[in-house]
């Protein structure tokens, strides 16, 4: 409910005269992009339920795919509107092993989605380490993310004391580079960060998996209230 008067743009400092104001509330589509690796097994149906979700509350004409990956990236539905079909493909999701992070956001921003014209965003559930990864890397992502009009809303949620406190796990410390040590998930945080950051959103930090939900519950809300401004610099 917010008015033309409410919004001021400025640029170098100087505030600009609002030519155009006008509340967007368009069908968009949506990437659900979910970490199905296997520091992540013991998550999965919450993932599925916040996934699930998702699907729910979305309105007429919203659409959605879902993508998943560990060391293998698999798209489980192409963009639709049919909530059942989604809801099967969220079911098809299957625990697998290392994580191919970085090319699965290169594949879902520049084979799936670049081809969109509606409004768009990604969904990511991740703890946001990478360790499998073949073509992609941070720095390409990053510059493919600043190129994209995709809104990209990370959901994190830190699996780096589950994966150390596993039972038989020793207790010397992990190495950088393995997937599982503290250095690694500084890094994940660091990138997910920058995801959001770049594309002008909030991320959305999990800091126990019954927070998914109203992580996803935000997301919503937000997609659903946006503004378009526009003035002559």
């Amino acid at each position: 409910n917010l008015r033309r008067e409410d919004f001021h743009i400025f640029e170098d400092g100087v505030e600009q005269k609002l030519a155009y104001f006008a509340p967007v509330d368009k069908p968009f589509t949506v990437a659900l992009v979910i970490d199905t690796s296997h520091s992540l097994r013991f998550d999965l149906q919450d993932l599925q339920h916040a996934a699930s979700a998702f699907v729910d509350s979305m309105r007429p004409g919203d659409r959605a795919l879902i993508v998943s990956f560990d060391n293998q990236i698999r798209v489980l539905a192409e963009p639709s509107s049919d909530r059942d079909a989604l809801k099967r493909a969220i079911g098809n999701l299957r625990q697998g092993g290392p994580t191919r992070l970085y090319d699965a956001i290169d594949f879902v921003l520049n084979q799936r989605m670049d081809h969109i014209a509606d409004r768009k965003a990604l969904i990511l559930f991740s703890d946001g380490v990478d360790t499998a990864s073949q073509t992609a890397t941070h720095e390409s992502n990053l510059r493919d993310v600043v190129r994209s009009d995709v809104l990209i809303y990370p959901i994190e949620f830190s699996t780096y004391s589950q994966v150390n406190e596993r039972p038989g796990r020793k207790r010397r410390a992990p190495p950088s580079g393995s997937g599982f040590s503290l250095m690694d998930y500084l890094r994940a945080d660091a990138y997910l960060h920058q995801l959001a950051e770049e594309t002008g959103v909030a991320l959305f930090p999990a800091a126990d998996i019954s927070d998914l939900d109203g992580a996803v519950a935000s997301i919503v809300e937000e997609l659903h209230n946006e503004y378009n401004l526009g003035y002559y610099p």
